[in-house]
């Protein structure tokens, strides 16, 4: 049984690791629009509905929306698709959002909030990697 804690454990951290790269690389982008006034203003210009097969406790599969933002820097025009889908919808067709760009690569871009669920994943995921070992090991000794 012990295994199993050994197995899931390690799992849980490398998954915080790669919740960490991600927060760390959006951190990194929104504090240099702040200090490096990298920031515009951009635009959801469409969004797709995506069913997910799962069920989630009421029975009910869950559709969810991925904005698509678009913003301009020097001219060129940027666009990309939201990594995580919303249900109800965050974002709608049209709205004006602030977005914080990188300035050596202007494709890159964050949101205002959108490190706030990633340092929670991050974390949660951490946390539950090193509950698993400790279980683990205390079954094992």
């Amino acid at each position: 049984m012990y295994i199993t804690f050994f197995i899931f454990g390690p799992l849980l951290l490398l998954t915080a690791l790669i919740f960490s790269r991600v927060w760390l690389r959006s951190k990194r982008i929104t504090d240099q629009g702040r200090t490096a006034t990298a920031i515009v203003k951009g635009n959801v210009t469409a969004g797709s509905m995506n069913s997910s097969n799962h069920s989630y406790g009421h029975g009910v599969s869950g559709r969810f929306f991925k904005p698509v933002f678009e913003w301009t820097v020097n001219g060129q025009t940027y666009k990309k698709v939201h990594n995580a889908g919303q249900d109800p919808p965050k974002y709608h067709e049209g709205q004006e959002v602030t977005i914080y760009y990188d300035p050596a690569n202007p494709a890159e871009m964050a949101l205002e909030g959108s490190q706030k669920v990633t340092k929670i994943l991050m974390l949660s995921f951490g946390a539950g990697g090193v509950l698993f070992i400790l279980i683990g090991l205390l079954i094992y000794i």
